[in-house]
C-alpha cells in the first residue's frame, strides 16, 4: 500500500507502473513478481547482456515495487484532474497541463474576486480568447448552484 507522504517508490516521478500494463490496459505483472511492480526510469536502460558482435543485447530498467525507496526519490507532480480536462475538451477549449492549472487558478480566485479583478490579478491580455474562456467557464461554475 502506498502512502501518499511517503518518500517511496510509487510516489516517485521516475516510477512507471505502466510498464507493467498489456495493450488493453490491464495490470499484466509477470508470474512471480508482486501486483505493485512498476520501472524506475531515474536512469537509462543498463545492459546486461550482449553478443559479441552487438547485433543483440539485452536492456531494462529496475523493477521496483511501489514502497521500496532509494536515495534519488523525486516527488511526483500532483496529478491534474481527468475531470477537469474532459470539461475544459466539452466545452470546446484547450485541455492541456496549463490550461487546467490554469482553470483550478481562475476557479479558485472566483470564489473571492470578480472577473473585471482577476484579470487584473492575472494580467489577462485582451487578445488572451482561450484564458479569458477558460476564465468565463470557471466564473460560471464556481458562481453556479450545486445541483443534488
Amino acid at each position: 500500500m502506498i502512502d501518499m507522504n511517503q518518500e517511496q517508490c510509487g510516489n516517485c516521478k521516475f516510477w512507471d507502473e505502466s510498464a507493467f500494463v498489456d495493450a488493453n490496459g490491464l495490470k499484466a505483472t509477470p508470474e512471480g513478481m508482486r501486483e505493485d511492480m512498476g520501472e524506475c526510469k531515474r536512469y537509462p536502460p543498463q545492459v546486461f547482456a550482449a553478443d559479441p558482435m552487438g547485433y543483440e543485447q539485452c536492456e531494462r530498467r529496475p523493477h521496483m515495487p511501489s514502497d521500496e525507496w532509494c536515495g534519488e526519490f523525486q516527488a511526483k507532480a500532483k496529478s491534474l484532474p481527468l475531470k477537469t480536462k474532459e470539461l475544459l475538451r466539452h466545452h470546446g477549449l484547450k485541455s492541456g497541463d496549463f490550461e487546467v492549472r490554469m482553470f483550478e487558478k481562475y476557479s479558485e480566485l472566483a470564489t473571492e474576486y470578480s472577473e473585471e479583478e482577476i484579470v487584473r490579478i492575472c494580467k489577462i491580455p485582451v487578445n488572451a480568447k482561450n484564458k479569458r474562456s477558460i476564465l468565463a467557464l470557471a466564473i460560471q461554475l464556481t458562481h453556479s448552484p450545486a445541483k443534488p
